[in-house]
């Protein structure tokens, strides 16, 4: 089994190529959908309410994350906060996972998506590293469509690592700046570089 971490700015393209390793033949475990179980837990969501207060959650008793994110993004402290909240936990899951890929004896290729996978130092813990790069333009137009102002876009953008300090820490490079067909074009050939090392 090869472990391989997949990693990108927000609204890099980093979930399309997850899709494609996945399509190709990749187990894929998205950290993402993990945070997501993780806030329906209660004893996450008394952490997040006494760290950030009854605004980060919904009249339902749970946890908003709209919200939230605006709380997070506009202070660093914050965000460090909840990092150290939910990272340990989503290591803990992810760790989980791959050890039950082993005990299935999968022998293929498992992809971690993690947007903070280098911010977190997860790395480590990884056969191999791809990032996915995609010029800031673009990821400011992506995360405007989605509904964020340019302001909490950019605040998103800079809480995370640079492209420039990704490339330093990953073994494969991922250029979204061409559009879907050329990043489904470099995710193909990065996916047969790495079953060549299965």
């Amino acid at each position: 089994m090869l472990v391989v971490g997949l990693t990108g700015g927000i609204a890099s393209g980093k979930t399309l190529a997850g899709e494609e390793l996945q399509r190709l033949g990749a187990k894929l475990i998205g950290c993402d959908k993990i945070v997501h179980l993780l806030y329906e837990k209660e004893d996450v969501r008394e952490k997040v309410i006494v760290e950030f207060g009854k605004e980060a959650v919904n009249e339902r008793g749970t946890i908003n994350r709209k919200k939230l994110a605006a709380i997070v993004f506009s202070d660093s402290e914050k965000l460090k906060k909840l990092n150290s909240i939910v990272h340990p936990l989503v290591f803990t899951e992810v760790e989980k996972r791959i050890k039950k890929l082993k005990e299935e004896n999968f022998e293929g290729i498992v992809v971690v998506e993690a947007a903070v996978l280098l911010e977190s130092g997860m790395q480590e813990s990884f056969d191999r590293v791809i990032a996915v790069n995609s010029p800031k333009e673009k990821r400011l137009e992506r995360l405007i469509s989605r509904g964020l102002s340019k302001e909490e876009a950019n605040e998103r953008i800079s809480s995370q690592a640079s492209d420039g300090e990704r490339v330093k820490l990953t073994d494969y490079l991922i250029d979204n700046d061409k559009g879907i067909n050329k990043l489904i074009t470099e995710t193909k050939k990065i996916y047969n570089k790495l079953e060549d090392l299965l």
